[in-house]
């Protein structure tokens, strides 16, 4: 299966396996989530759940999803329906993420990317 990962998490896009195709943007997970929205508006379908893991939107700042490389003629309506509702869901949450020391924001780099990875893995298969 095609894919790419979209994320704002500097460790993926840092230490992704080579030829994995990493679209890294700078800013908010809502940003990332809006980002997502719009590549699936033109076709392309979530292949990773928006707020994978245990982390709650307003704990960590970084989010990286898997969405299919191609797209398609039409929305997968599915996918709109998800990344909606997370934007919906962070947008409840107080970020936090600003008073965080840069241990706990490498640790939460660290939880995104083996989230990713796994995510990646099981898209190799």
């Amino acid at each position: 299966m095609k894919y790419f990962v979209l994320t704002n998490n500097p460790m993926v896009k840092e230490k992704a396996a080579p030829g994995t195709d990493v679209r890294f943007q700078k800013g908010s997970i809502v940003q990332i989530l809006e980002a997502a929205s719009l590549l699936v508006a033109d076709g392309h379908s979530l292949l990773t759940h928006p707020l994978s893991g245990s982390v709650k939107p307003g704990e960590t700042p970084y989010k990286s999803m898997l969405l299919s490389a191609n797209a398609a003629q039409e929305v997968d309506l599915a996918s709109a329906r998800l990344v909606a509702s997370a934007i919906d869901a962070c947008t409840k949450f107080v970020d936090k993420s600003h008073t965080y020391s840069a241990e706990t924001l490498a640790d939460l780099q660290t939880v995104d990317l083996a989230l990713i990875e796994g995510a990646i893995d099981s898209a190799e298969r």
